[in-house]
């Protein structure tokens, strides 16, 4: 499709579409890439805090952001992470909740009606370089990561029909072998051949079949 120089479509013919399109698509008003599906629930989401409180009350009284913060936070984004997806309270997603939480905290930061009451900042760069230390070191000493378990998808009928079906006992026990000696994982913890990854499994099904038929060509020879 041919285009503008702002990468707009250009009209039927080639011809360039209406002159304020290009000057259009760079105005600040963005809105065109906001997902309206999510603006709808947020809307009905505050539409519940203006029944409640009254409409816009965060722009006359001040707003602490350690409030909004952990109503997002706890309130909301940890009972969904932990499997709750409905606010019992609104009938709404956690999600769209917190993302209201946190749209009247970012509102009143910028008309200066917050209040900041964080902790005294740490240095954030000393922070996240001796985590990722921490987190290397531990992709260092666990290359092979064993399959997380997730609901729906656990370690039961559901989660093992979803594994490497191999019926040769032998080659599953010679894979996990390999996984092993590849792996700094301790010899006398237990880790089953079902407890690698799908991906895992595959790769290591493979080196183990290489290795058994290199054994009987060396045999027959």
């Amino acid at each position: 499709m041919d285009k503008n120089d702002d990468g707009s479509p250009r009209g039927a013919g080639g011809k360039d579409t209406n002159p304020k399109d290009a000057v259009g698509t760079k105005k600040w008003r963005q809105i065109m890439c906001i997902p309206f599906a999510v603006l709808w629930e947020v809307g009905v989401g505050m539409l519940e805090g203006a029944r409640k409180y009254g409409r816009h009350n965060y722009r006359v009284s001040k707003v602490r952001a350690s409030v909004y913060v952990e109503a997002a936070m706890a309130g909301h984004l940890m009972p969904w992470w932990e499997g709750e997806d409905i606010d019992e309270e609104s009938g709404l997603n956690h999600i769209t909740k917190a993302i209201c939480s946190l749209v009247v905290l970012r509102d009143a930061m910028i008309t200066g009606q917050w209040v900041d009451d964080r902790p005294p900042k740490i240095d954030m760069g000393v922070m996240r370089e001796k985590m990722q230390g921490a987190v290397d070191s531990i992709f260092e000493r666990h290359p092979v990561a064993v399959a997380a378990y997730l609901e729906g998808d656990q370690r039961t009928e559901n989660w093992v029909k979803s594994i490497v079906i191999e019926p040769d006992v032998k080659l599953r026990a010679r894979a996990l072998s390999l996984w092993r000696s590849g792996s700094a994982i301790a010899d006398t913890e237990t880790v089953l051949f079902e407890h690698l990854t799908h991906d895992t499994q595959k790769y290591y099904l493979e080196k183990a079949r290489d290795e058994i038929h290199s054994e009987d060509r060396s045999t027959d020879s």
